[in-house]
């Protein structure tokens, strides 16, 4: 399956085209692979930022290929990935210029997809089962509050605090000190760049998430191929980390009986918190999504008590900013959404 981001190119043209299936191609590998690999092997520019990639810390560097390490693409050279063109299944793409969010979204899933054992994923697997059914024990409630970024975001929380309302909401939202004092608010985050990048601004996202957690302890939602990187670099607690599945054979049961599938969309509303809160109430209300203007250029407002700094992030991780169309992505998200 393509990722979705790849109906909101900026312009479709040979060389993206090209691009775009071999990273779907590199893409499928990675998130097929059962293998357990212990070294990485790079080819291209041997990056400092290479050294701040998520991957367990007993994970060496080879000389050479060799039947246990994985290929690290740091700069895209054809006449090289040619010469090595039989390691096809163990390329994975970390040139920061390349396309899209390939760089960003194969980093985030190395620990996982590509260093952690089959066996490790099962229990895994078997610790988020449990943690979802604490989660739904725990938030279910008869009115659900979902909680966007945008700039309605403090008139919303207000809201739901003073009616004591259980709360999802996601990303930016933990810079906010009040949302969290009274431990009644859930963590939904998920996006490769803002999140799990190598920016400043994404390193300080993961700082305050440590910091509000060890104050007092909540659920926090991600993506599974994070989970080892929220449990075991961030020392989050595992019995507070849902890390779920994405993908049109995925499905999870909700308090009510039914199957809830987290689809691919590239919008933590849909992929995430919409889903959820149907696990945990029947009326959910919604605060915080106040959609975006036309005349706007990055994805929309932020209110002024969780915005994040996007130049920091474009400045890291480019390729993302200069191949997305925003509008296309708009478009898009209130497609799926609807």
């Amino acid at each position: 399956m393509l990722p979705i981001s790849i109906s909101q190119l900026n312009y479709f043209n040979l060389k993206n085209i090209l691009k775009m299936f071999f990273w779907s191609v590199i893409r499928f590998f990675q998130l097929k692979n059962n293998r357990n690999y212990k070294s990485i092997y790079i080819l291209g520019s041997h990056d400092k930022e290479v050294n701040n990639l998520y991957i367990p810390s007993n994970v060496s560097i080879s000389d050479k290929p060799n039947k246990d390490s994985i290929i690290l693409i740091t700069e895209f050279n054809l006449l090289k990935i040619l010469k090595n063109i039989l390691y096809l299944k163990r390329f994975r793409i970390v040139d920061k210029k390349f396309f899209l969010t390939s760089e960003a979204s194969t980093s985030m899933r190395l620990w996982y997809c590509d260093f952690t054992s089959e066996s490790n994923k099962k229990l895994i697997s078997k610790s988020i089962e449990k943690n979802l059914k604490s989660f739904i024990f725990d938030n279910s409630t008869e009115a659900l509050a979902v909680l966007g970024t945008g700039p309605s975001y403090s008139y919303a929380k207000e809201y739901f605090l003073k009616n004591r309302k259980k709360i999802i909401t996601c990303n930016s939202a933990i810079y906010d000190d009040e949302l969290w004092i009274n431990g009644n608010a859930s963590l939904c985050f998920a996006d490769p760049v803002f999140h799990f990048g190598q920016s400043q601004e994404a390193i300080k996202f993961k700082k305050e998430v440590i910091k509000k957690f060890h104050n007092k302890p909540f659920y926090i939602i991600v993506p599974i191929e994070c989970f080892p990187i929220v449990n075991i670099n961030w020392g989050i607690d595992k019995n507070y980390i849902i890390g779920l599945k994405k993908g049109f054979h995925e499905f999870y049961k909700g308090q009510f009986g039914e199957n809830i599938n987290m689809k691919r969309t590239s919008n933590i509303l849909t992929e995430f918190m919409i889903p959820l809160s149907i696990m945990l109430s029947k009326n959910i209300l919604l605060g915080g999504f106040d959609g975006r203007e036309k005349q706007e250029t990055n994805f929309w407002k932020y209110d002024k008590e969780v915005n994040q700094d996007l130049s920091q992030h474009i400045k890291t991780h480019s390729s993302f900013f200069n191949d997305l169309e925003m509008l296309k992505y708009y478009e898009e998200h209130i497609n799926i959404l609807e």
